[in-house]
């Protein structure tokens, strides 16, 4: 089975939360994953990290991250908050985590957690009125 051998996954929020995310300058149409949004999240919006183990035993990486289009821009994407890192989260990824053999999940990466301060670099634009 291909998914027991996958070993690397991205969650991309912004791609569940849409049916169809955008029609390219050369008129091909990108669709979204809505409909396996319920398979990886919870009505609340949490990982449902057992489903995670379930479907991918030999997973060694994860990327949790939130994509949006920019119209208009080929290629053009950004990232934007992604999850909410609270206690529960942690304890759910520990858990998550703990239930695997020792080191197998070398990495997890989380990109732009909803609740991170904005970098140095970032208020420092903001305040001069920098648009990226």
């Amino acid at each position: 089975n291909m998914l027991k051998k996958t070993k690397k996954i991205q969650i991309d929020i912004g791609r569940m939360n849409d049916e169809y995310l955008y029609t390219s300058m050369n008129g091909n149409k990108y669709y979204g994953y809505k409909l396996l949004k319920a398979l990886y999240f919870t009505e609340s919006n949490e990982i449902k990290w057992n489903t995670i183990k379930q479907l991918y035993p030999s997973i060694t990486l994860i990327v949790i991250r939130n994509t949006q289009k920019i119209p208009n821009k080929l290629n053009g994407f950004k990232f934007v908050p992604s999850v909410w890192i609270d206690d529960v989260f942690i304890a759910n990824v520990i858990s998550f985590l703990s239930s695997f053999d020792t080191k197998q999940i070398e990495v997890m990466q989380i990109s732009v957690p909803k609740n991170a301060p904005k970098p140095e670099y970032q208020r420092k634009f903001t305040a001069i009125k920098y648009k990226a």
